[in-house]
């Protein structure tokens, strides 16, 4: 070994040391530049979470309550029929009282008193409200003549109480909050349509007293000012009702009476006083700031004269000043308007309603009765559900506790990888004692994370649907026109043909069948069972018509058109009814369902029909029926006699999500188009066989369909029900009327109240989840005198509007959401995750531990 090599393997201690501390120096520099460097990086991710956070929590306290729709196929039964007030208004001899009344109640549809006729009563300066509407003075016996509820006769004053502490000013049906109510209030209804609820005659001379005009206020049962208070001198008064439910999850307490605009049931019982009270003070208050007195016009000792003992009382020379400001004491308006010199302004009188409360929306319209009756010695009065189904909405948190606890999970879960338990360990690491005591925290915290998983997954299995809102402005063209099917009823003059009781059996029977509102009583019955042996088909078809017997003229699209090209035969029976647009009708058109691109009066379907078929003069269009082009049942059933019948129809488009099939039927209340075809029958269908099965058990026989249906259902039906049960015939009518169940109405429940007691059935017999909804509000209109209205019956349907909504149905809280809410607060809570477990798992075996050389 040469010197230079031994020279070269000696130790070099000094060189090796200060390369060490060169190195350790480096890496105590890198250290430092790497810590000093991350703080402003954590820094900008800590302010970054906290900004986040700050917005989530604006969600949460700023938009904080929404208005779902819960349900759109509530039936009516399912809630109280509304409550009528009904008030004499103006009388001949009585002109002072008939003032006060009209200076009172202020309402658009009369004239207002002009100052002069304010000032034409000098004798009455000092008489003061109440003791004026103390002169009308009547019992329930001199105002009622007959009362009808749910198609049945009732004694009147068995269904009527005094509202009033003024005895004979008003008097209420279904008032829970009436003078001596009935115990069994409030009552519903299982249906809808002229009659079906409440319908009254008023006796228009009450004593030497003439009524000229009445006063209906449709109102909740637990409340005595209406959301619509109804005025009317004509004969007959119609008022269809739209009924709104809302509902609101408790979870809304805890938020202001301010902001959630109403009270729960607990909470007024604590303010102690109704919303009619509320907004009663909040009117009479504003009378007597503006007029220096106070109106002492009572409802049922809500309103004592200890309330207004030290006021003046508004008297005959107050009745200008009232009439001025115009302030509504019977209306349910939280408003009052402040207006002056033209300049708009409002006060709000702040009196919310009940978290759950029902609203009766109301389109009143006046018919003419028919010449044979005495129109002029009363006033008919018809109030019923203009539909079977309603909208019900629901208030609940937007953003919940629940999901802000998520929220800030996931963010700083994201942004800075923390936990709360991370944090309490952290925390409890710079103490000796604590560093090894620390599994009751983790268990703690686990109770923690599995508790709100619990309430997530709720949210998951009970709130999961929700209708809501998909468009607003779809078009009319983009849905089918309304297959409309028109059966002529009362077909038959009496007078023109040989044997008159057959020709009363057969118009009984199409009555009868149809569930008309005209009134049969046993003795009708008894007369027509001289052809109880004749079943209701052969009734039915034995006299038969033609298209071209039936049509005279039709419109299409604006487009005069051959009728019998556009309308086919549907039914079994000839003649029985015609439809158009109906892909279920007899060989229908292969271009079917059309569509239209308009609104309007003539935009639609416009046909003239023939009064006179050979032997037959047409009395009136029975039954038209507006329905779906793929069903035959329709949502809606107008009768009418008149010249021209008007039919605007308001669509309404539903959707569904493919999401939400995986919950039951029942849940969701409705089939997709390719659970149809493993069910085998359509919901008109369904239906058809439900109300048959009910008649075939209460009237013992089975009704051959005059209906529009599929010539299968009625063969499988009767083959099924034939050897239990005979064909009904005329004899059966008096239980079919009895027992009104509809068959060509698409209703759902079916009512089975009995002795007072209000029982329903329900056929659960869904819809399709993509369909639509057809609603209409017909009404009549008079010819021109010019015209020769004898001849025909004019029919116009007719989109109302060109726009409509639609509305879709989606998982409120799906799986996915699920999963996101338990990985949030299992990260905010425990700092743990699905690959952290497994690798926490996999450390366990020996295989699969990472090994360190």
């Amino acid at each position: 070994m040469s010197p230079s090599d031994k020279v070269s393997t000696l130790p070099r201690k000094n060189n090796d040391d200060s390369d060490g501390e060169e190195s350790k120096e480096q890496e105590h520099k890198c250290f430092c530049i790497r810590r000093y460097g991350r703080t402003p990086l954590k820094l900008l991710a800590i302010v970054a979470t906290v900004y986040i956070c700050i917005l989530s929590s604006e969600r949460y306290f700023a938009y904080w309550v929404q208005t779902t729709i819960e349900r759109t196929d509530v039936h009516v039964s399912e809630i109280p029929f509304p409550a009528i007030t009904i008030c004499p208004l103006k009388m001949t001899g009585l002109n002072l009282t008939s003032l006060t009344y009209e200076t009172t109640t202020y309402e658009s549809g009369f004239e207002s008193p002009s100052p002069k006729d304010i000032e034409r009563y000098p004798i009455y300066k000092n008489i003061i409200f109440g003791n004026i509407l103390g002169f009308v003075n009547y019992t329930c016996k001199d105002l009622f003549i007959e009362c009808q509820w749910r198609r049945q006769p009732v004694d009147c004053c068995s269904i009527f109480s005094y509202m009033s502490t003024v005895e004979g000013t008003c008097l209420a049906f279904n008032s829970v909050v009436a003078m001596n109510p009935n115990p069994t209030w409030p009552w519903s209804v299982a249906g809808s349509g002229s009659n079906s609820g409440l319908n009254v005659k008023l006796n228009r001379m009450l004593k030497t007293k003439k009524v000229e005009s009445i006063g209906a206020i449709v109102h909740e049962s637990d409340q005595y000012l209406g959301t619509s208070v109804i005025y009317s001198s004509e004969d007959r008064i119609v008022i269809p009702v739209e009924p709104l439910r809302f509902t609101a999850e408790t979870d809304v307490r805890a938020r202001p009476v301010q902001m959630r605009r109403c009270y729960f049931t607990s909470e007024l019982g604590l303010i102690g006083k109704s919303r009619s009270r509320c907004i009663l003070d909040c009117h009479v208050d504003y009378i007597y700031k503006m007029c220096n007195c106070s109106t002492a016009i009572s409802w049922h000792g809500e309103y004592e004269v200890n309330d207004i003992k030290e006021r003046q009382i508004c008297g005959r020379k107050d009745l200008a000043c009232v009439q001025k400001y115009r302030v509504s004491l019977f209306s349910l308006s939280n408003i009052i308007e402040e207006s002056n010199d033209n300049v708009f302004s409002t006060m709000d009188c702040g009196c919310f309603p009940n978290c759950d409360h029902i609203q009766y929306h109301t389109s009143t319209y006046t018919e003419k009765l028919s010449t044979m009756e005495k129109t002029s010695d009363y006033i008919e009065l018809d109030i019923y559900f203009q539909e079977e189904t309603l909208f019900s909405y629901r208030s609940m948190l937007r953003f919940t506790l629940l999901d802000l606890t998520v929220s800030f999970g996931g963010i700083a879960g994201l942004i800075m990888g923390i936990s709360v338990l991370g944090g309490l360990n952290a925390f409890l690491d710079r103490f000796t004692c604590c560093r090894y005591s620390r599994m009751p925290l983790k268990v703690f915290a686990l109770a923690i994370t599995v508790y709100i998983w619990v309430l997530s997954s709720e949210r998951f299995f009970a709130y999961w649907v929700e209708t809501c809102i998909e468009c607003t402005d779809a078009h009319v063209s983009d849905i089918s026109f309304p297959s409309v099917t028109i059966c002529p009823s009362k077909a038959l003059n009496v007078n023109a043909i040989a044997d008159q009781p057959l020709a009363m059996a057969y118009n009984m029977a199409q009555e009868v069948l149809w569930q008309t509102p005209t009134r049969f009583s046993d003795e009708d019955f008894e007369n027509a069972n001289e052809y109880g042996n004749f079943k209701l088909s052969d009734i039915i078809t034995l006299f038969n018509y033609t298209c071209k017997d039936l049509f005279i003229e039709c419109q299409w699209r604006h487009q005069k058109v051959d009728c019998c090209s556009i309308f086919k035969l549907l039914g079994p029976a000839d003649g029985s009814c015609y439809a158009f647009n109906s892909i279920r009708s007899v060989n229908p058109d292969p271009t079917w369902p059309w569509s239209v691109a308009d609104s309007g009066s003539y935009s639609g379907l416009n046909v003239k029909l023939n009064r006179h078929l050979r032997d037959m003069t047409v009395t009136g269009v029975g039954q038209i029926i507006l329905h779906e082009p793929n069903q035959f049942l329709g949502n809606n059933v107008i009768y009418s006699s008149d010249y021209r019948i008007v039919v605007p129809v308001k669509p309404v488009r539903f959707t569904a999500d493919v999401d939400i099939k995986v919950r039951p039927v029942s849940m969701r209340r409705c089939f997709f188009t390719s659970e149809l075809g493993i069910i085998g029958q359509s919901r008109s269908e369904c239906l058809s066989n439900c109300h048959l099965n009910y008649l075939a058990r209460i009237c013992n026989c089975t009704v051959d369909m005059p209906v529009p249906a599929k010539a299968e259902l009625e063969e499988d039906f009767l083959a099924q029900t034939r050897g239990n049960y005979r064909r009904c015939g005329v004899q059966d009518l008096k239980c079919i009327y009895h027992n009104r169940r509809s068959l060509f109405a698409i209703t759902n429940i079916i009512e089975e109240s009995s002795d007072n007691v209000f029982t329903t059935f329900d056929c659960e017999c869904f819809p399709n989840c993509d369909h639509v909804q057809y609603r209409t509000s017909s009404y009549t209109e008079r010819w021109n005198t010019v015209k020769n209205n004898d001849s025909y019956i004019e029919l116009d349907v007719y989109f109302q509007e060109e726009t409509l909504f639609s509305y879709r149905s989606v998982l409120y809280f799906t799986s996915i959401d699920l999963l996101v809410s338990y990985g949030g607060i299992a990260g905010l809570i425990m700092g743990c995750s699905a690959l952290g477990g497994l690798n926490r798992f996999l450390d366990n075996f020996s295989c699969c531990r990472h090994q360190k050389k």
